[in-house]
Formats: C-alpha cells, sequence, structure tokens
C-alpha cells in the first residue's frame, strides 16, 4: 500500500535514515 509506504518511510527517516532506507527498500519490494 502506497500510504503505508509513505508514512513508514517518513516515521523511520524521522527516526533513524539507515532503517528507514532498509525498511523502505522492503516496503517498496513488497508493494511493487
Amino acid at each position: 500500500m502506497p500510504v503505508l509506504s509513505s508514512e513508514c518511510c517518513c516515521l523511520n527517516q524521522f527516526h533513524i535514515i539507515i532503517l528507514q532506507m532498509h525498511h523502505c527498500s522492503i516496503v517498496t519490494n513488497t508493494v511493487s
């Protein structure tokens, strides 16, 4: 879901950029 991906990226980015990148990659792969 795009919404979840955006929120996840935003939250993770605010918390930890590294974690955001890793999580974002997984989420994007799942979404795709």
